[in-house]
């Protein structure tokens, strides 16, 4: 009991210690952060700071001026140029400047500067705050030069009035989001400290290592939220909400992952909750409507969620959700966020801002004509409608989504007993996440597919999970029909999975339950088409784009099938069939590089990974996934062909790396075969430990690849 009480006494001078250093490390901060500040303006005094240059004190570069602050472009990169500037000490700059409302290229300053001591010439996007008014931080020391490029076309005219240099001064105030930065440095060091001393003098001690990683790691991401504002204009003065954020965020997920690994014992169960992990970030990575098309999904969803289960283009949506859509429209990052015109925290402000006042803006509506796999989402959207803000409903849904596949990875995993690797690859792969971190129905598709690979999977074959399969696999079909070669899989059953039906001496066949999958698909794909005819109150299905003949492409294709293989063929070739755009996110504008080149690595190592599985399977498996996988790749190219394309193309449109998503089981179970026999990361395949020892790891490996995915889109959307 005394040592006890010794060792939290030695804790709690610890800990005082420790708060006392980071007060005074704050405290610090703060004075030498504003001495330059007090020293070019002095307090109560901030006026003096001011210069307002107008547009008549630049020099334009083939810019024809016109009169009344009218210039006329004449080149592709002309500019405005100010060389007089006597090295000022400059925090932040604004930019007068209208121009026409379809130019809407991205607008940047250069300038020649000592930022951090060091001079240079330095660029800076100019972001758009109010109309006719573009800011940017600085924060120079000494600015010599501007050069300001408003415009990237040609012959266009604009409206500049000049600047305004600091037309506000910023001074560092004590705050204690910025002390828990410093405390987890001191806190740092002390544990390095710590652990050096202890391996060095007592080797025998030990210091926990679950929390001396969450110490360094947490460090590093608060270091990083303290930066991010003084880096990037789309955080600028967001401090505060970023150290807190980053402190709250990164210990959820830091005790999620110790909970996944230390407390979870089963493979499924580590699998749903890697689901939930990992969607849940992308949810809150991916900015509203920036999935395909997903505010159509959104609408479809917040239709059922208000009990109205028709299709009628007259309903109404509220304007808080009218005015969400308008606010984050498709290709958010390329068309506003690249261009300066706005930024996802920008949009929200201005959504906050404008609530409650009637919405007056274009009215959307949605085409979609399903009802069953937005059912889920809806739910999630009938919870935040009680809260009564469209962001939280919005939200809710998308995570609802998340449950729904994390449900369905978990009983499929559990279910399982074959080509366990393929279904979690599938289950956590990049796209996969982000799928279902939507509304898109996708994420509904997927969530089926698992409960299809894992009723497959099994070892025998009951009745009931005939009936499974069929319910699973005619849901896959209703929603996209491209993927009824999905049904061959079947034929990777051995014939001793098969039982006999209730004693009565029936048996399951391939055949049989072939013709089931078969019917069941028929019977919902046709009861959707008669429920969406019965409903249909003056929508307008999507249509074909301009110029394109569906019959006359379908009669082209049959009548020349060799000249559209080779189509297809060079087609695939000329897109690297599309494995370089698995890390393209949003509405194919917001590309995570890293995880797209780690993305088709991935597929390899957990195929090697459950190679030692091969010698255990028919030797004919392998030719099942290779064909399956190039029949659907087949199909699905050949339905965009067909509805997208100009007759005789040699291009294909429309295509997209998140339409294979489902071959992705194939492609793995057939790289397994390829390498049977000749890897074996973890032996004795049958072991009951080795074989949660693999699962784990593999789950493990695609969770960390899917937060990796998270992680760059999150920086896509609210840092740059």
């Amino acid at each position: 009991m005394l040592e006890a009480i010794r060792k939290n006494k030695r804790l709690l001078i610890a800990a005082v210690i420790l708060l006392l250093l980071a007060l005074a490390a704050e405290l610090g901060f703060v004075r030498l952060r504003n001495r330059e500040t007090d020293a070019a303006v002095p307090p109560g005094e901030e006026s003096e700071a001011v210069r307002e240059i107008e547009d008549g004190e630049f020099s334009g570069w083939e810019f024809e001026p016109r009169g009344e602050n009218e210039y006329h472009a004449l080149a592709y990169n002309s500019y405005f140029a100010l060389d007089a500037l006597d090295g000022l000490w400059v925090q932040n700059i604004e930019v007068y400047l209208e121009r026409d409302a379809a130019d809407d290229t991205e607008t940047v300053i250069y300038y020649d500067a000592v930022v951090d001591g060091t001079r240079g010439e330095y660029i800076a996007p100019l972001a758009k705050t109010a109309e006719g008014v573009y800011t940017a931080r600085l924060d120079a020391q000494q600015l010599f030069g501007l050069r300001i490029f408003p415009t990237e076309q040609v012959r266009s005219t604009l409206r500049f009035y000049g600047v305004t240099l600091n037309p506000y001064v910023i001074r560092e105030q004590f705050s204690g989001a910025r002390l828990l930065l410093w405390l987890f440095i001191l806190a740092t060091i002390y544990y390095l400290y710590t652990f050096v001393r202890n391996r060095i003098a007592q080797k025998g001690r030990k210091v926990p290592g679950w929390f001396g990683w969450y110490l360094l790691l947490q460090t590093a991401v608060l270091f990083a939220a303290f930066q991010a504002p003084r880096m990037f204009t789309a955080s600028a003065g967001m401090e505060t909400l970023l150290l807190l954020g980053g402190f709250a965020g990164f210990t959820l997920l830091y005790g999620a992952v110790w909970l996944i690994a230390c407390r979870l014992r089963t493979a499924h169960a580590r699998l749903a909750a890697c689901i939930l992990l990992c969607g849940t970030l992308f949810s809150f990575a991916s900015a509203p409507m920036q999935a395909p098309d997903e505010y159509w999904h959104y609408l479809r969803a917040y239709s059922i969620s208000c009990g109205d289960f028709t299709f009628d283009a007259a309903f109404e949506y509220p304007d808080d959700v009218q005015r969400l859509i308008d606010l984050f429209p498709g290709n958010f990052y390329k068309e506003v966020q690249q261009k300066g015109t706005g930024s996802v925290i920008g949009q929200l402000k201005k959504y906050f801002e404008q609530s409650g006042s009637p919405y007056t803006g274009k009215r959307y509506t949605t085409p979609i004509q399903l009802i069953f796999p937005y059912l889920v989402p809806a739910l999630g959207v009938l919870v935040g409608r009680l809260f009564g803000s469209a962001p939280a409903g919005f939200y809710l849904g998308r995570l609802a989504n998340v449950g729904l596949l994390a449900i369905c990875g978990y009983f499929g995993l559990k279910w399982a007993k074959r080509y366990r690797g393929a279904l979690i690859l599938t289950a956590l792969f990049p796209l996969t996440m982000f799928l279902s971190g939507s509304y898109s129905y996708d994420g509904c598709l997927l969530a089926l597919l698992l409960l299809y690979l894992g009723l497959l999977w099994q070892d025998k074959l009951s009745l009931r999970s005939a009936v499974g399969l069929a319910l699973c696999f005619g849901g896959i079909v209703a929603i996209k029909p491209l993927y009824l070669p999905l049904a061959l899989l079947l034929f990777t059953l051995p014939k001793e999975s098969f039982s006999q039906r209730n004693g009565r001496g029936m048996r399951l066949t391939r055949f049989r339950v072939l013709v089931l999958l078969l019917a069941a698909a028929a019977a919902v794909y046709a009861g959707t088409l008669l429920y969406a005819d019965w409903f249909m109150r003056g929508i307008q299905p999507v249509g074909n784009p301009d110029g394109v003949n569906v019959a006359a492409q379908i009669r082209y294709v049959l009548s020349n099938p060799v000249r559209y293989a080779l189509t297809m063929a060079v087609d695939g070739y000329m897109n690297a069939f599309y494995l370089d755009s698995l890390g393209l996110f949003g509405w194919l504008d917001a590309n995570a590089a890293l995880t797209g080149l780690l993305a088709p690595a991935l597929v390899i190592i957990v195929a090697a990974f459950y190679a030692d599985e091969s010698p255990l399977r028919p030797k004919a498996d392998r030719w099942i996934f290779c064909g399956t996988a190039l029949l659907v790749y087949a199909v699905v190219v050949t339905g965009f062909y067909c509805t997208w394309s100009t007759l005789g193309s040699t291009s294909i449109l429309g295509v997209q790396a998140r339409y294979f998503i489902p071959i992705l089981p194939c492609v793995c179970g057939a790289l397994s075969a390829v390498f049977g026999g000749k890897l074996r990361f973890v032996p004795s395949a049958g072991a009951g430990d080795s074989a949660l020892q693999r699962d784990s790891i593999v789950t493990g490996l695609c969770a960390a690849a899917s937060m990796l995915g998270a992680f760059e889109l999150g920086l896509l959307y609210f840092l740059t």
